[in-house]
């Protein structure tokens, strides 16, 4: 490594922050060296040439079937991409959540993104019942 582990932890602390949990501390830290950057470049890079737009015929197509999840939080996607999609593609579902887009990198992050999935699929799971329960009747 060419860069000093006590500058690495700093970095890791200001990414993170001290009260991440010592898990992800460590975790983060790890990955915090020359191969590991390299990886993350290439792939953006790559990623940035092979997604230059949206595959728009693609999303109409299963519009009823997707779930945007916006954060307000942490400036990732700028509010008017959220009322931008909201307003092209209005079959699909629209939430705002209280996460940064490194969700995961925050205390309980994991949790709370977990049980907004798990309320998203609850309620599709209740009208696909309701469906069924009309068409028995």
């Amino acid at each position: 490594y060419m860069v000093p582990i006590s500058l690495r932890r700093w970095m890791v602390r200001r990414s993170v922050g001290s009260h991440a949990e010592e898990t992800v501390r460590l975790a983060s830290l790890s990955l915090v060296n020359s191969c590991v950057i390299q990886n993350v470049l290439g792939m953006a890079a790559n990623e940035m040439a092979e997604v230059v737009e949206l595959d728009e015929e693609l999303v109409t197509r299963h519009e009823d079937k997707i779930l945007f999840v916006y954060s307000t939080v942490d400036e990732w996607v700028p509010g008017e991409f959220m009322q931008e999609f909201q307003l092209r593609f209005v079959n699909a579902q629209h939430r705002v959540v209280p996460n940064r887009h490194a969700f995961m990198m925050e205390l309980d992050g994991t949790r709370n993104v977990t049980e907004h999935i798990s309320q998203w699929i609850a309620v599709i799971l209740d009208e696909k019942k309701e469906i069924k329960i009309k068409i028995c009747d």
